[in-house]
């Protein structure tokens, strides 16, 4: 499905929207205008070596998200509709991938081998294993080990992404968490304020790496392979360091009743 942004709409966002508020059926037009950002959204979610969940049914998913942002978004607030709408197509995503059991025994069983089998041929070769010598090292076909990395990115984005939902502070992101200097404070509600103010804090303990591929894939919303090239290392590297990035924050938030 290619849902990439329409450039040759000659009908702008404004003119749209003041439309919809007379007649609710330009509400199609408004999907259709802003069908890229649940493009942008879902190729991000998705590492590039894929297979584990169709790509068409997280789109519709996250269309559905999408009509629900145009449903419920004031004009009159002045809002960014692209900010707005983001948190709920992500939300209708996570919320269709986490009725999956991503939980199941064999699927931490998997994530432990595959951690276990990185970290054993980083102290044997001092670098970064390729995929080819961790599914040697694993004795498994290559196209298998690239379905657990697949597996193991959803889980640990639809793990930590339930848990901030299934708190008192809702629709808090991990966007939301990433302090930015040029950022004002990004809510009214206090409980929620406070809620981000201390995973942000928890974000600033991660080590420097941790916090870089937390920031770049959060806040600037780059997939792996463009962390990966900033940083100069492999996509496993990249989905390695976030997945110890998210164990942390999950530990943290234990004693908070909030994972």
């Amino acid at each position: 499905m290619n849902l990439t942004e329409n450039t040759e709409d000659k009908m702008d966002a404004t003119e749209l929207w003041e439309r919809y508020k007379a007649d609710k059926s330009v509400k199609k037009q408004l999907v259709m205008h802003y069908l890229y950002l649940v493009n942008r959204i879902v190729v991000r979610m998705m590492p590039s070596y894929g297979g584990y969940v169709d790509m068409d049914d997280l789109i519709s998913c996250g269309i559905i998200g999408l009509m629900d942002a145009i449903e419920k978004f004031d004009t009159d607030k002045n809002t960014d509709f692209e900010v707005f709408s983001k948190r709920r197509i992500a939300g209708e995503i996570i919320d269709s991938l986490r009725k999956m059991d991503w939980a199941s025994v064999s699927l931490r069983a998997r994530i432990k081998q595959m951690n276990q089998a990185v970290e054993e041929l980083q102290r044997e070769f001092k670098r970064e294993p390729t995929d080819e010598e961790i599914s040697k090292h694993m004795g498994i076909p290559n196209e298998k080990l690239l379905k657990i990395k697949s597996q193991i990115h959803l889980f640990n984005i639809v793990h930590f992404e339930s848990i901030l939902s299934d708190t008192d502070s809702n629709n808090v992101s991990m966007g939301d968490l990433v302090k930015d200097e040029n950022t004002h404070d990004i809510s009214d509600d206090l409980e929620k304020h406070e809620f981000i103010e201390m995973l942000a804090n928890k974000i600033d303990d991660l080590n420097e790496k941790e916090q870089m591929v937390v920031k770049l894939y959060y806040y600037e919303e780059l997939k792996f392979k463009e962390i990966a090239r900033i940083l100069d290392v492999t996509e496993s590297r990249v989905s390695q360091i976030h997945s110890s990035a998210l164990g942390k924050l999950r530990k943290w938030l234990s004693p908070y009743n909030y994972g």
